[in-house]
């Protein structure tokens, strides 16, 4: 028969006079528990190294659909066709360098139906919009920010609102 609640104890005495054996029981027990940690841990990182592989070569095939899906077979050039990619890699260059140097297109029609959709913007407005930053309208509206990360490196709003004495100037002037 079995009786619950029942807590078996040693004398002080029997404990001292067996202290080594019970440190070595002891440690032996440590390492059996830290082989076993290590065995799941390593179990662990081999699972989930196959799901973020997986996760990966998911990312890594839509990236090579999109690219397939953006490339440029051909170009009409005003001239012709051109459908190496040779050819059209320099005509893309060209033509680039072409609207920095002169800063237009020539020959380029425009559809004029565009600009009826278009409003005109009030010049109060047009201030506001192109009119220098200022530290206290950016700290404001990183204020009424909820607290997310945006961006590839994933930091909060939280974060800059907490240090702006140290990046308030930097991240006006970029």
């Amino acid at each position: 028969m079995r009786r619950t609640g029942f807590k078996r104890t040693l004398p002080l005495s029997a404990y001292k006079e067996n202290k080594e054996a019970l440190d070595l029981l002891i440690a032996k027990r440590n390492l059996i528990l830290e082989e076993r940690s290590k065995r799941m841990a390593d179990k662990f990182k081999t699972k989930l190294f196959r799901e973020i592989e997986k996760s990966f070569q998911f990312f890594l095939n839509m990236l090579r659909a999109k690219i397939r899906s953006t490339n440029i077979d051909s170009i009409n050039t005003g001239r012709g066709e051109v459908r190496d990619e040779l050819g059209i890699k320099n005509y893309i260059e060209t033509f680039s360098k072409y609207l920095y140097e002169h800063g237009s297109v020539i020959n380029m029609e425009v559809d004029e139906s565009y600009f009826q959709y278009i409003e005109r913007v009030q010049i109060t407005d047009v201030k506001k919009v192109t009119s220098p930053l200022r530290k206290y309208t950016f700290y404001y509206v990183l204020k009424t920010c909820n607290d997310s990360a945006q961006g590839p490196v994933g930091i909060p709003y939280s974060y800059f609102r907490q240090y702006w004495n140290f990046f308030g100037n930097i991240l006006v002037q970029s």
